[in-house]
């Protein structure tokens, strides 16, 4: 997993002094069912909307309104794919796109909090602190993810 300057560039602001960047935390695509099942959405808000018909436009704007729910999950799942996780010598912080080229920062958990790290379903991994737990979800190589936080926080706590 290498991380090309145009990268680094981005997420040096999140990062603090004497803080190293180990690795940027990518999240897994949607799987094919989602798109499948989105786009047999649209043709299935037609007909069965198409009844409406009868009403003029009370039925158009109801099938409108409808097709524009649907656009807009597809676009937050989409944009939703494209956050991270940045992993350094010190915390894990979690990152959302805010546009084209920008991050947001969301939240962030110093290692040495970490109590214990557990694998969670298929794609996930939880943290536990004392206070309370964090849950890294649909995460791409999700095992690699799992080892390297085992091995980064053993070597914060040495």
């Amino acid at each position: 997993m290498s991380l090309s300057f145009h990268t680094m560039s981005n997420f040096n602001k999140f990062l603090q002094f004497n803080e190293e960047l180990r690795l940027v935390i990518k999240l897994r695509s949607k799987n094919l069912f989602f798109y499948v099942l989105m786009f047999i959405g649209f043709p299935m808000a037609f007909f069965m909307l198409y009844p409406m018909s009868i009403r003029g436009r009370q039925g158009f704007g109801l099938w409108l309104t409808l097709i524009i729910i649907l656009i807009v999950v597809v676009v937050q799942n989409l944009l939703k794919q494209a956050d991270c996780y940045l992993l350094t010598n010190q915390r894990l912080i979690h990152l959302k796109l805010k546009n084209k080229a920008d991050y947001q920062h969301v939240g962030e958990i110093k290692l040495s909090k970490i109590n214990k790290i557990t694998r969670k379903g298929l794609y996930s991994i939880c943290l536990q602190s004392k206070k309370r737990k964090f849950y890294l979800t649909n995460i791409k190589d999700r095992d690699l993810i799992y080892k390297k936080l085992i091995r980064i926080r053993k070597q914060n706590l040495v």
